[in-house]
């Protein structure tokens, strides 16, 4: 009989870009958290979220939906640390509590 392994949850990711200020961002991480709370397939672990903010709400969103939904960043340096004004490394990301990053989209090559 064949061993077939456990289906893996299906990955639900969203990028924020820059649509919200920091405030707005903090109420749909909420609003978001609420529904993840309350839906059978988040409940259930069929569904593994995952929410990219701006950089600046990061921490505020890794706060608000912990144990729901994993937080990341919309994009990294190429470098772990140095003179790069405005970059932000993978460690960086990760020290806020960030788990992912959203590398090689269009808008950043």
């Amino acid at each position: 009989m064949p061993v077939h392994p456990p289906a893996r949850p299906a990955f639900v990711g969203v990028s924020l870009k820059m649509y919200l200020g920091h405030a707005e961002t903090v109420a749909w991480c909420r609003a978001v958290a609420d529904v993840a709370r309350a839906h059978p397939v988040t409940r259930a672990g069929e569904a593994e979220l995952v929410v990219l903010p701006s950089y600046l709400s990061v921490p505020a969103a890794v706060g608000i939906l912990d144990g729901l939904a994993a937080v990341g960043a919309q994009d990294l340096a190429t470098e772990d640390v140095g003179a790069f004004t405005g970059e932000v490394s993978g460690g960086q990301i990760r020290e806020l509590g960030g788990a992912f990053v959203e590398v090689g989209h269009a808008e950043r090559r």
